[in-house]
């Protein structure tokens, strides 16, 4: 099966999941229970889209609990910076309509400690199945923050990454933490 043929299946699967609520919670307690949550103090977390985990909620106990958050803001050519957002007021929908800040105050990948990133699926060697234009690949390049992937148990799948994947450190499910 192709990448894009698994990231299709994926999508179906994540759309059916009846209990997203109750997996988002387990996935947030086991978020917050980490050593490299609770020492990080920039968390560069993607706004959730299309049935991901969500980090809407995530992101505003980030925000009351004193973290400077950032989120990403894309670009042509696969390319994506951070910027900070103190509220939600303080940020727009994209063209894609996924939620990012307005760039007012950029984030140096280098000041940020941890990156939450988002996928179709993940395999057992701590690759994920992105949705196909290298944005965040690209980006963990130029960060030496701890990568974690939040995702849905049944979205792990068997797939051959690519030289460019970048592997994660972290991948937390609702039922379980994959460290690489």
């Amino acid at each position: 099966m192709t990448k894009q043929q698994l990231r299709e299946e994926n999508l179906k699967k994540r759309a059916l999941i009846e209990n997203k609520a109750a997996f988002d919670k387990a996935i947030c307690q086991t978020l917050f229970a980490q050593p490299f949550y609770k020492n990080a103090k920039t968390v560069m977390t993607y706004l959730s889209y299309n049935g991901e985990p969500d980090t809407l909620n995530l992101a505003a106990i980030m925000l009351a609990g004193g973290k400077t958050v950032c989120a990403p803001v894309c670009r042509g050519e696969g390319q994506m910076d951070a910027y900070l957002f103190r509220s939600f007021a303080e940020l727009k929908p994209s063209k894609m309509g996924i939620l990012e800040p307005f760039e007012t105050a950029f984030v140096p990948p280098e000041q940020i400690d941890l990156v939450l990133v988002p996928g179709c699926g993940f395999n057992s060697r701590g690759h994920r199945l992105g949705y196909g234009g290298g944005y965040y690949d690209r980006f963990l390049l130029r960060t030496g923050a701890v990568t974690c992937g939040l995702f849905y148990g049944l979205l792990k799948t068997d797939f051959q990454e690519e030289p460019t994947d970048i592997p994660l450190n972290v991948i937390i499910t609702e039922e379980a933490l994959y460290a690489f």
